[in-house]
């Protein structure tokens, strides 16, 4: 063990040797699909203040397809983004696969 002179903690001799854990590519991506889901969250809200909850079956899949059109124009409107699309496509159908 190696004593690290900035935090005063040790550490083992082979750290600089790993990967840092996370890339810049990963956080960019993270903050690409966190800023898509907020202004999905967004319009979901704007969407459902402006339905009348009547019929709540009919308005929930109305407000359902309306949400889902807004978020496809979102991944097609950048190439980006529609490749973020694609990868939250594949993680939501493997979630529902296994549960």
């Amino acid at each position: 063990m190696v004593a690290d002179l900035h935090s005063g903690s040790e550490t083992s001799p082979d750290n600089h040797l790993k990967p840092p854990r996370y890339s810049l590519r990963t956080r960019v991506v993270t903050e690409k699909t966190s800023s898509i889901e907020r202004l999905l969250v967004s319009h979901q809200k704007e969407v459902a203040a402006s339905i009348p909850a009547a019929n709540n079956r009919m308005d929930r899949s109305l407000r359902a397809r309306q949400v889902r059109r807004f978020r496809n124009h979102l991944l097609e409107s950048d190439k980006h983004n529609a490749a973020l699309g694609v990868i939250a496509d594949a993680d939501a159908d493997f979630l529902s696969s296994v549960i």
